[in-house]
């Protein structure tokens, strides 16, 4: 039995001051709440006087290039980032070389991601084979993993998109989709949701329209869940090629309404990382993992961890369906201790980046939040990465 004691803990109901007892099974044992006065330390196996504990970080969209392209990432250097980050459950999209579209790709690399025994890696289906006209086929897929994405390529055949959603509710599966031109193609997804349900999540929302289109269809009803990116809450106006683009300050704006008014499911990081060739050759994309918490946190300094929290753990559980919300999410007695230790008003500056590549443009930037460690069923995950 592992004891933490004296921190300040967080999740998107609870926000108190306390201790919290971990079991050999790596799972929550006990929490005490009392008030914030420093006790006995003498039995603890880690003091956090000072620190904030929280459920560890869920990203829905990262990419990991691999197979295919280790050059700019690697399943194990991906993971690394994601751990220094606070994260410790990761989703990775299906555009690798080759297309992550038959079984052996999803169990590879889930496979591979398991033998470092730090954040777990749950393996993105292409919704069709090498990104063509042609399904996958869902059944069969199914068994391996519960999301479909062609991220990084739009579903333009509405037919296409109409029988993904259709067997999105027979299969239970996720669709998430990346479509340009955004409001357009996220205009039409929603209406096809209306009309024929499915399990919908938009990826990387990023427009004043495609919020209210959003909200909008919510009013009416339709299922859909949505997420936006640190880096297009943090910044407007940037140059810095990232797909979608950086907007203006007014979607800048209707991105954070978005997100505290519940338009908004959830903070995705989108992380895409590229080598200087192939930025310099145009790719579009953004380092993710190592930042996305301070990222947050300074672009909304007025958001209680509460509040980021749900954005950043809950919710994300919530989205990935029943299994993980089992699982993720909550500090709460029977759950996993999957659990970040953080400062979260520590200023500091961004120097350093994890992942292999090294994209992004808020090297040097002044931010607010830093992780202390990510731990994993009671474990410590972040020490060798």
């Amino acid at each position: 039995m592992k004891r933490y004691m004296n921190l300040h803990l967080v999740d998107a109901e609870l926000d108190s001051f306390g201790d919290l007892w971990v079991n050999g099974e790596g799972k929550i044992e006990r929490i005490v709440l009392r008030p914030e006065t420093r006790s006995v330390v003498g039995t603890a196996d880690f003091d956090g006087w000072g620190l904030t504990c929280m459920p560890s970080f869920i990203d829905l969209h990262g990419h990991f290039r691999e197979p295919g392209q280790e050059q700019k990432e690697t399943i194990q250097s991906g993971i690394q980032a994601a751990v220094k980050g606070g994260y410790g459950l990761v989703v990775a999209m299906a555009n690798t070389a080759p297309i992550c579209d038959q079984p052996k790709w999803i169990i590879m690399n889930q496979e591979k991601a398991a033998k470092f025994k730090q954040a777990e890696l749950l393996q993105v289906s292409a919704v069709t084979k090498g990104f063509g006209e042609e399904p996958v086929d869902y059944e069969t897929m199914r068994p391996h993993t519960r999301y479909f994405s062609n991220d990084g390529k739009p579903i333009e055949d509405a037919k296409i998109m109409v029988q993904a959603l259709l067997d999105s509710q027979r299969y239970d599966f996720l669709v998430m989709v990346h479509q340009e031109p955004e409001e357009e193609m996220i205009r039409r997804d929603l209406l096809l949701a209306e009309a024929v349900g499915g399990n919908l999540h938009i990826c990387h929302v990023s427009t004043e329209r495609s919020v209210a289109l959003i909200r909008e269809a919510k009013g009416r009803g339709v299922q859909v869940s949505c997420e936006v990116t640190p880096h297009h809450l943090y910044r407007a106006n940037d140059a810095y090629r990232v797909n979608p683009p950086f907007g203006e300050e007014l979607d800048r704006q209707a991105l954070l309404a978005g997100l505290l008014d519940g338009t908004i499911d959830c903070v995705a990081t989108d992380h895409a990382p590229h080598t200087e060739a192939d930025k310099e050759a145009g790719s579009p994309g953004i380092t993710g993992y190592d930042a996305a918490f301070s990222l947050v946190r300074t672009a909304m300094p007025t958001a209680s961890l509460r509040e980021i929290s749900r954005w950043m753990s809950a919710n994300p559980a919530k989205i990935l369906g029943v299994e993980r919300m089992a699982k993720e999410g909550k500090l709460e007695v029977g759950m996993e201790a999957n659990l970040v230790i953080l400062k979260p008003d520590e200023k500091r500056v961004l120097d350093v980046f994890y992942s292999k590549s090294e994209n992004t443009p808020f090297l040097g930037d002044h931010v607010i939040g830093k992780i202390e460690q990510t731990i994993r069923k009671g474990a410590r995950i972040d020490e060798n990465a």
